[in-house]
């Protein structure tokens, strides 16, 4: 085996940098979880980011039909503590579980 290691840490983690989720033009896809790390959090919803504003801080998430606000100063969607997570192989196997 290579004495390198896969570090696949770093996709368990939720999005620290906002502008990495994009404009929102391309719709890509996010889980919503209640803590930083994917692996203990409890998910909420999966919906796809269609406004990222940094400077007002907020990211707009559509799931079906419903518009959620998560605001990035306080972390929070409607007052509930909120963490954004990319949507990759290893988040969404946690999701279907």
């Amino acid at each position: 085996m290579s004495s390198e290691k896969l570090n696949i840490e770093p996709m368990y983690k939720s999005v620290c940098r906002f502008r990495d989720l994009g404009t929102g033009r391309d719709y890509r896809k996010v889980l919503v979880g209640d803590a930083d790390v994917a692996r203990i959090a409890a998910f909420s919803f999966v919906g796809n980011v269609c406004q990222n504003w940094p400077s007002w801080r907020q990211v707009t998430i559509k799931t079906g039909d419903d518009l959620k606000t998560f605001d990035t100063a306080t972390r929070t969607i409607n007052g509930q503590p909120a963490y954004l997570f990319h949507w990759n192989d290893l988040t969404s196997d946690l999701w279907f579980r």
